[in-house]
């Protein structure tokens, strides 16, 4: 029978402390998962909360817990990342022509492509003279560009410096190079002669 870790005083089941459990959960209700902000909010110190909260995402307790509450809420809502992907995807796939008729003017909103619709960000019809009775619509879209990185993002092809860690490139080297390769490597980068002398 495998032995039972015991729980340290003061820590919930997930090996957090309070102030981390909400960090946790602040970090996870930001809509820009600003970790600072979260961990200001959790009542640590605001001195130093850049540095600080980068180092406390780095705690494997608090990794485990953003990845649990993420997977779970997923989940509920019945999200995957090829949903998201496909979603993003359509939207910068997106033809203006489709929301034009051959004469130039805007088709019924009924008749856009679902994805178009959904991409929406807002319409605003504006009394004027002319044709279309004397409206102007003006249709604001999604940015294409901004829906391509963050597919690219998802895709693993853009890798943004915060989130790389030496734990990740060690995995990436992992059966290229023997360790004695490694060190020769290392040691060319910090200038020094493989024998360790510079």
């Amino acid at each position: 029978m495998p032995a039972q870790t015991k729980r340290k005083p003061g820590r919930d089941a997930e090996g957090l402390t309070p102030r981390q459990a909400l960090f946790v959960l602040l970090l996870l209700g930001d809509s820009e998962a600003n970790a600072s902000r979260a961990y200001v909010g959790a009542g640590f110190s605001p001195r130093g909360a850049a540095q600080s909260a980068s180092a406390l995402l780095r705690n494997p307790n608090i990794q485990e817990a953003l990845a649990r509450r993420r997977a779970k809420t997923a989940a509920k809502l019945e999200v995957t990342k090829e949903k998201l992907l496909r979603r993003l995807l359509d939207i910068s796939d997106l033809d203006l022509a489709d929301l034009l008729t051959d004469k130039g003017s805007l088709r019924p909103v009924k008749d856009w492509p679902e994805a178009l619709r959904r991409s929406v960000q807002g319409l605003e019809v504006v009394e004027q003279g002319g044709d279309d009775n004397g409206l102007v619509y003006k249709v604001k879209l999604g940015d294409r560009g901004q829906n391509l990185e963050r597919v690219a993002k998802m895709l693993g092809f853009i890798v943004e410096r915060s989130q790389s860690t030496n734990l990740d490139v060690a995995a990436q080297l992992k059966g290229k190079y023997t360790a004695d390769e490694l060190i020769a490597i290392l040691e060319r980068l910090l200038g020094r002669d493989p024998g360790g002398k510079k």
